[in-house]
């Protein structure tokens, strides 16, 4: 359970580091959006603006991910990309079903050093196997790694772990809880614990 647990993390995490491509691609090559002083206030200094947009990346005519946001911003000078509400739909082989979806409040895009950060109430859905919590995460494509310091949670079918501070070696697929690790294992537990 926990290596398919680590397998579906890393895969989650990898379709991550892609999304730091394409979606640095997509918002490079949008054309203007609305007025700067109808987006939020984080954006406002964007080059590059726009609201409530999706965009879905398809290969051989099938779906592979869909990103959503209430609004976006890009700023050239720093090639960073602010979304504001974003969900990231991961679709399986066919293109149909979603396997893992990944919502925040916030995210930004570091186009020249390929990071991600995405912030407050981080959720990351693996189907009905897993679900992970936390307040922020980091992806650092140098290294193929995700961590964040924030308190984190997974649940997951009979077990609920909870701690603070995660690291995880996308190449390797280990996931590290670094500390005040507490794990509760009860077969009804996802079902009825699941937030």
């Amino acid at each position: 359970m926990i290596r398919n647990l680590q397998i579906r993390h890393a895969l989650a995490l990898a379709i991550v580091a892609l999304l730091l491509v394409v979606g640095g691609l997509v918002l490079k090559n949008l054309p203007r959006g609305p007025a700067l002083e109808e987006i939020r206030a984080p954006l406002q200094d964007a080059d590059l603006a726009l609201q409530a947009f999706e965009y879905t990346e398809t290969r051989a005519g099938r779906r592979q991910w869909t990103i959503e946001g209430d609004a976006a911003g890009y700023r050239q000078d720093v090639e960073e990309a602010l979304i504001e509400n974003l969900r990231v739909f991961f679709f399986d082989d066919a293109g149909e079903e979603i396997e893992v979806t990944l919502t925040a409040r916030h995210g930004r895009i570091d186009l020249a050093a390929r990071e991600l950060r995405v912030w407050e109430d981080v959720v990351v859905r693996g189907g009905n196997d897993y679900i992970l919590q936390t307040q922020s995460l980091e992806y650092r494509d140098a290294n193929k790694t995700a961590a964040t310091s924030e308190p984190v949670r997974i649940l997951s079918p009979g077990a609920d772990v909870r701690g603070r501070g995660m690291r995880m070696d996308v190449v390797t697929r280990q996931v590290e809880i670094l500390s005040e690790v507490h794990a509760l294992i009860a077969p009804q537990l996802f079902d009825e614990g699941t937030p």
